[in-house]
């Protein structure tokens, strides 16, 4: 279809229609009142002058002015009245509709310049305020995620203390081991030899749990070269969050982890981990402690039609009808006051919606809770 074309008349084409229209009046008022003096009828004609000024400046009022009178003496001319036309007149008359045509178009363009100052300086402001406004959206959304990852952290301090105990242990018991075998006075025998070959091999296995444990954590803490976006394996996620909560569900469920494919978006590990991590204790903290072969808490991911769902399951209490609508707004929090901040959800729905995705969930009372992060995929 061709385009549209506009067929409204501008509003410089208004502008030229009025004057036109009242100068056309203007001087058919003359011509029939010029006959009676013609002192007494100029002032009829400074009205077109006026409008001139005030709708095109001091340039149209300036030219209307000096238009007016040729047209006012032909006028004269035509009715007969020779003799009330003089060369001191005709100046007299040219030079006062010039001025008062210039002057009020030159008022009307200090006007307008005054009115378009007002509009950017307003529109500076503006922009101002907006800028203003971004920056402490920002400040705010820097707080809330440091709340977020802190209260978090606070959660996984007792799991991971317990974790680190472990290995810790057998780590300090067979170099203990190690450094008995090699300080005597005498090299070791061989089969002396062989125990401190596997003390020290199982202290670099434990040496890797820590290690593993402390990569989990950092996902808490990332410096500022590590918030650029980036691609982003979910397995390597969802296994580094896993790691963090292991010690926390040991008491409460058993963990699983199901993938499809190799799912892969476009964004940023450190906060990815800590919207998994946020999840994954809340499932925990949804199970009560003492029994946790008969609870389970599932992650699950996998790419459909150029998305990547990734699924946190729990079969804990569930969440009551009456408040499902309020649990991703900021400060609500069905903790006690000195053990939630309400941030948790906030955060991390606003982390996944930055990454272009949503965070939705499916809940039924008694039965356990379903969390849904949707992300585009990378690899489309």
């Amino acid at each position: 279809m061709p385009p549209e074309v506009s067929i409204l008349p501008s509003r410089l084409t208004y502008r030229l229609l009025v004057l036109g229209v009242v100068t056309v009046v203007d001087l058919v008022l003359f011509w029939k009142l010029q006959p009676r003096g013609l002192a007494s009828v100029r002032p009829i004609l400074v009205f077109q002058v006026i409008l001139a000024g005030l709708l095109f400046g001091w340039r149209g009022g300036l030219l209307a002015g000096i238009v007016t009178v040729p047209l006012a003496t032909w006028i004269v001319w035509m009715a007969g009245n020779w003799n009330a036309v003089t060369g001191v007149g005709l100046a007299t008359g040219a030079l006062s509709l010039a001025m008062v045509g210039s002057a009020v178009g030159g008022v009307t363009d200090l006007s307008r310049r005054l009115r378009q100052e007002i509009v950017h300086r307003k529109r500076m402001q503006d922009e101002l305020l907006a800028s203003q406004r971004r920056h402490l959206e920002a400040s705010m959304e820097a707080q809330f995620l440091r709340a977020s990852r802190m209260a978090s952290l606070g959660t996984l301090t007792e799991g991971v203390a317990h974790e680190l105990r472990n290995p810790l242990a057998y780590l300090t018991s067979n170099l203990e081991t190690v450094r008995t075998a090699l300080s005597g006075p005498r090299p070791p025998r061989p089969e002396e030899m062989k125990g401190v070959h596997d003390a020290l091999k199982e202290s670099i296995e434990g040496a890797e749990r820590i290690e593993t444990i402390v990569k989990a954590i950092r996902v808490f803490s990332p410096r500022p070269s590590e918030e650029a976006e980036e691609l982003v394996d979910v397995r390597t996620v969802v296994a580094t969050a896993l790691e963090g909560v292991r010690g926390l569900l040991r008491t409460r469920a058993v963990l699983s982890s199901r993938f499809e494919g190799e799912p892969t978006v476009r964004g940023n590990t450190g906060r990815l981990g800590q919207v998994l991590i946020h999840l994954l204790v809340n499932a925990a903290e949804a199970i009560p402690e003492g029994r946790p072969e008969r609870n389970v808490v599932t992650v699950t991911s996998r790419t459909y039609l150029e998305r990547v769902l990734i699924e946190v399951s729990d079969t804990g209490a569930g969440i009551r009808p009456d408040i499902l609508q309020q649990i991703f707004e900021p400060f609500f929090t069905t903790k006690p006051s000195h053990t939630g901040t309400g941030l948790g959800l906030f955060v991390s729905k606003g982390i996944v919606t930055g990454l272009g995705g949503s965070l939705t969930v499916r809940t039924e009372p008694g039965k356990g809770s379903t969390f849904t992060i949707d992300l585009p995929s990378a690899r489309r």
